[in-house]
C-alpha cells in the first residue's frame, strides 16, 4: 500500500508538518468513502427504478438542470484527472491519479441514476443515495480545499481554481436535488386525489426525503 503514495508525508493519517490530513489519506481514504457506497446503495436503486415503467413528460428544467451540472462536473473531474497524470512521474503507483479516476466513475455513475430518478420513478421525493454521495463529497472535497489552501494554493494554482469550481457545482447540484421540487407527474396526484375521497390521510413518509425521514 505505501507504494502507491508518493507525497512525502506518507499516509498518515494526520500530517507531521500542519494541522491537517494527509494528501495521501484524503485521496486514498476519505475519498474512496462516497464513491464505494455511490456503487453498492445506488447499484441497488437503480435496479429498483429500472422496474419501473418510462414516464411520460419527465424531462422538464430541472432535469435539464441537475444533467448539465452533473457533465459540467464530469468534464472538470476529467481535466482535474489529466492534471494529475500530467504530474505524477509514476502515475501507476500514484493514489492521487487513481483516485481521480474513481471520481470520474463516481459522477458517471451519478448521472445515469439522476437520469433514472426522473425518468422512471414518479415519487416528488428526491434520492437518498444521491443526496448522501454529494453531501459525502462536499465533506470530502471541502477537507481537501482547506489543505490545498493551508499548504498555499499558489503552488498549484490552476489545479486549485478548477477543483474549487467543482466543489462548487458539487453543493450545486446538492441544492438542486434536495431544495427544488423535481415535479409532480399526473398519475401521482391522481392517487393523491383517490386517497383524499376515501376518506384515509395521506401518510407524511410518502413526501419525506431521506433527512425528514
Amino acid at each position: 500500500m505505501a507504494d502507491f503514495c508518493l507525497d512525502p508525508e506518507g499516509w498518515g493519517p494526520v500530517s507531521a508538518i500542519r494541522y491537517a490530513f494527509t494528501p495521501c489519506f484524503q485521496d486514498g481514504i476519505l475519498s474512496a468513502i462516497p464513491p464505494v457506497f455511490l456503487f453498492l446503495a445506488g447499484a441497488a436503486q437503480a435496479f429498483h427504478f429500472s422496474q419501473s415503467a418510462k414516464l411520460p413528460n419527465s424531462r422538464n428544467r430541472i432535469y435539464l438542470a441537475k444533467i448539465a451540472v452533473v457533465l459540467v462536473l464530469l468534464g472538470l473531474n476529467i481535466v482535474l484527472a489529466v492534471f494529475r497524470w500530467r504530474e505524477s512521474i509514476r502515475w501507476q503507483h500514484d493514489v492521487f491519479y487513481w483516485s481521480a479516476l474513481l471520481k470520474i466513475l463516481a459522477t458517471a455513475f451519478a448521472f445515469g441514476l439522476h437520469h433514472m430518478e426522473h425518468v422512471r420513478s414518479s415519487s416528488p421525493v428526491p434520492s437518498g443515495v444521491l443526496l448522501f454521495y454529494w453531501l459525502g463529497t462536499i465533506l470530502v472535497d471541502g477537507i481537501k480545499e482547506y489543505s490545498i489552501i493551508d499548504a498555499d494554493p499558489r503552488r498549484q494554482l490552476p489545479y486549485f481554481i478548477l477543483f474549487s469550481i467543482v466543489l462548487g457545482g458539487e453543493i450545486l447540484i446538492f441544492a438542486l436535488e434536495y431544495l427544488v421540487p423535481k415535479g409532480m407527474k399526473e398519475y401521482y396526484l391522481l392517487q393523491q386525489q383517490e386517497d383524499g375521497e376515501d376518506g384515509t390521510d395521506v401518510c407524511p413518509a410518502d413526501y419525506a426525503d431521506i433527512f425528514s425521514r
